[in-house]
């Protein structure tokens, strides 16, 4: 159940009334209201021979939202598009790195529907 706010303004001059675009060209690489605000499906495969911890990148110092087993396990989160991940190894805080480039793992969620990650 949508509500939608209309302005009524016989002359224009309603400074209450903001101006709105009748079609408004769409930004390149951006979602929709609805995409963005829809959750996605997120599944990080732990490849390492370490347990990872899977933190939300709020900022600051991240929040684990769980663990994958090492050499294989999976771990599934519902999530929303844009919402960033980094990877530690369990319960130290030491990032895990890729070790064909020796940068710490970072995911970006950015399908509408399903993301998958492969540490």
């Amino acid at each position: 159940d949508q509500s939608e706010a209309t302005c009524n303004s016989n002359d224009g001059n309603d400074k209450s009334c903001p101006l709105v675009e009748e079609n408004p060209e769409p930004k390149p690489n951006s979602h929709s209201n609805r995409q963005r605000n829809a959750p996605v499906s997120a599944t990080f495969q732990n490849q390492s021979p370490y347990r990872a911890d899977i933190h939300h990148d709020d900022g600051r110092f991240g929040r684990v939202v769980g663990t994958a087993d090492a050499n294989g396990g999976q771990m599934k989160i519902s999530t929303f598009l844009d919402h960033k991940f980094f990877i530690t190894m369990h319960g130290v805080r030491e990032s895990l790195v890729d070790p064909a480039s020796d940068e710490q793992y970072f995911f970006t969620v950015q399908e509408p529907l399903e993301e998958r990650f492969i540490l």
